[in-house]
């Protein structure tokens, strides 16, 4: 991106969103949390040369880029000027994408900080809300090519959000659905137990917010199953 009137922009990493948001929508979040106007935010389908057309007034610009997988949307941010700057360096990446998914009740998947691109590890972090815990998830390589991000799993055991399910005393209701036929809210968060095609396969997998996170044969004890 190049812009004729302004220093050169900060680019934010990868950011992707669960669900299609509108350019009203991200806007006002990002104005929420830098603290400024939603008159000093500008989203874009695509990124491209502004020049003399960008505003004067404009303090972040935001790309939104449809993608296919398990994420519909990916965002890009770039902040113009040092205060702006300033502001996300003091945050941090974690603590303003977190903001940005509790605000709009989505999750959201960025790229460990540690890492340096996608394609060098298929592993990232999976955001949901500023006070739940951040997990490390795996991406599907075989999709990238595609602008397509499937999560293959939660890392199983060492997710601390499963880990942390396993132990909780969980009352599952049933459903009409024969493939999930148990399902609960627990703490915002909408569980689903699917019956998978035993033994050839895992009897169960545990799906969080309708993303699979990890198969198992035996339920826990403190899970009542009715």
């Amino acid at each position: 991106m190049t812009l004729d009137t302004k220093p050169e922009p900060m680019g934010w990493k990868l950011f992707l969103v669960d669900r299609d948001l509108s350019n009203d929508e991200i806007a006002t979040t990002f104005a929420e949390i830098f603290e400024i106007t939603e008159d000093d935010v500008m989203v874009f389908e695509e990124v491209e040369v502004f020049g003399d057309n960008l505003s004067d007034n404009i303090q972040l610009i935001c790309e939104r880029t449809l993608v296919k997988g398990d994420f519909q949307l990916s965002l890009t941010i770039y902040l113009q000027g040092y205060e702006l700057e300033e502001i996300a360096e003091e945050m941090g990446e974690l603590e303003i994408i977190g903001s940005f998914s509790e605000i709009l009740a989505c999750n959201c998947l960025i790229l460990d900080p540690s890492k340096d691109n996608l394609e060098d590890e298929d592993s990232c972090l999976f955001v949901q809300g500023l006070d739940n815990l951040i997990q490390e998830v795996y991406i599907d390589p075989d999709t990238l090519d595609n602008n397509e991000y499937i999560i293959t799993n939660f890392n199983d055991e060492s997710s601390l959000i499963v880990q942390e399910l396993l132990k909780q005393e969980l009352f599952w209701k049933n459903t009409d659905n024969s493939e999930f036929p148990y399902s609960l809210e627990f703490n915002s968060t909408f569980l689903e137990l699917r019956i998978n095609d035993f033994p050839e396969e895992s009897l169960y997998t545990l799906f969080i917010d309708s993303i699979s996170v990890y198969n198992f044969d035996d339920l826990p004890d403190c899970w009542q199953i009715p």
